[in-house]
């Protein structure tokens, strides 16, 4: 599964397995993990937008990150 696919309980889940498992993370805030998810979204899109000769695959992937960026506004 994304990440961006996460719902909140699954995004709790991981950040306490993370920390069970030694690391550091912290509880973060509906709207902190929102934030970060919409900049790691749009690091990818710069991405695909950087490559030479995308596919219709990258491209379609460009685009729903893009809706879901769009979505993620608070």
């Amino acid at each position: 599964m994304s990440a961006k696919e996460w719902s909140p309980a699954d995004r709790s889940r991981f950040i306490e397995r993370y920390r069970q498992a030694g690391g550091t993370a912290q509880d973060l805030s509906e709207e902190t993990m929102t934030q970060l998810l919409r900049h790691r979204l749009r690091i990818e899109v710069e991405s695909l937008r950087r490559m030479v000769g995308p596919t219709a695959e990258d491209i379609e992937y460009e685009q729903q990150n893009l809706e879901l960026f769009h979505g993620l506004r608070r």
